[in-house]
């Protein structure tokens, strides 16, 4: 007896099959992009038609003219009269990617703790935590930059400055503490910091995916190994520890941190961290009670139940939730524009001041978020995807 089962008539005709399907999305995907793309470039077109009509230059020129924009928070060489506009807008961009990286670290952790800390048995540590992320969520976030801000303008002078920790000093003027200087050409420190990068990437990915090690893998794991401690032991041979001083009326030595990126790093981060407690909680909720059970059956104590039992369970829910806040981070970073720090779009609308060119200047500051937010909504989803694979 013939084992096929035959399949009724015009099935094959009805059904279409997975590669004509997957053609015919592509296509079509490809047609809406497309056509995406021409909306965008004919508004683009229109706008400068009609401002060519009334005078009004535009297009992108003028990132190569000498700028005059003062720059009193610039992470890159920057001198008035000499760099261009591109240089002033590069500065404000790393100002951005400064200010949101060390927002979201200090979110998460602080997000963590008090996350935790509401799920504690201590009846007075749960409803502080508890009262924390109800007042910092509901009081909104440019009011809270306000708030730190006017707090930290508060504070003595520098020559009556604060000493929390010994070498560390908080004034008006903002933050001193100790640095380290390395004295090596900008060209070898470029170098020896992508190195670094490559190499704490390399080791970041084979810890990450949690495989047998195999030869292939454990020779690149002694070689990102080497890179690494190469690179760290280089830039220690050639730095040197400075602390910083009081110099007349001012601090001299280590480094210095604004008062304006203090208030917005603080105001950021406290009410992010708001938000991220109440996702930490309700992924830790969204674990079975059968679970906890199970593992403290097992003889395992309750840090070991958290982090090996609990905790990757929990990151399956929270992993999107937290990309949504990150975004929501990245984006309200523009609002340290209200205390005058001069990230991407501070410093582009001193540019658009001195040069006319709204348009070409808004479409970069757009640009730039946009890039950044797809690039962290994929590194996000890449580690959801392996999240979500492991067992």
């Amino acid at each position: 007896m013939d084992s096929k089962v035959n399949a009724s008539p015009g099935t094959d005709s009805i059904a279409p099959r997975p590669a004509q399907q997957s053609w015919k999305t592509l296509f079509w995907q490809t047609v809406s992009f497309g056509a995406v793309i021409a909306v965008v470039l004919w508004m683009f077109h229109n706008i400068n038609y009609h401002l060519a009509e009334r005078g009004v230059q535009s297009g992108f020129a003028f990132l190569g003219q000498v700028a005059r924009v003062p720059l009193s928070h610039s992470p890159i060489e920057f001198v008035p009269g000499v760099s261009t506009y591109a240089t002033v807008l590069v500065a404000g961009a790393i100002n951005s990617l400064q200010l949101t990286a060390v927002c979201i670290v200090a979110a998460t952790l602080v997000g963590l703790v008090v996350g935790f800390g509401s799920l504690a048995s201590n009846w007075l540590l749960a409803r502080l935590c508890a009262v924390y992320v109800e007042a910092l969520r509901n009081i909104p976030v440019l009011l809270q930059i306000f708030i730190w801000y006017q707090a930290l303008n508060q504070l003595p002078s520098a020559r009556s400055a604060l000493e929390p920790i010994p070498h560390l000093y908080l004034s008006n003027r903002g933050l001193y503490l100790p640095w380290i200087n390395a004295n090596v050409s900008q060209s070898s420190a470029v170098f020896v910091l992508l190195v670094l990068l490559a190499a704490g990437f390399s080791l970041a990915y084979i810890w990450g995916s949690r495989t047998r090690v195999s030869k292939g893998r454990a020779g690149l794991t002694a070689l990102s190994l080497i890179a690494f401690c190469a690179g760290l032991g280089y830039l220690a041979s050639h730095s040197v520890l400075s602390y910083p001083e009081l110099n007349g009326f001012d601090f001299s030595g280590g480094t210095y941190v604004s008062p304006e990126f203090l208030a917005v790093a603080l105001g950021l981060t406290f009410y992010t961290a708001a938000f991220v407690a109440e996702i930490v909680r309700g992924g830790i909720r969204s674990v079975p009670k059968g679970q906890w059970e199970a593992a403290h059956a097992l003889g395992l104590s309750n840090w070991a139940v958290l982090g090996k039992v609990v905790f990757p369970q929990a990151l399956r829910p929270t992993v999107p939730a937290l990309t949504n806040e990150y975004l929501g981070l990245l984006k309200n970073s523009s609002l340290a524009v209200a205390v005058g720090y001069q990230e991407i779009v501070s410093v582009g609308n001193t540019v658009t001041f001195e040069t006319g060119q709204a348009v070409s200047v808004i479409f970069i500051t757009m640009a730039f978020y946009l890039v950044l937010s797809l690039i962290m909504s994929f590194l996000m989803s890449r580690y959801h995807q392996r999240v979500m694979r492991e067992k």
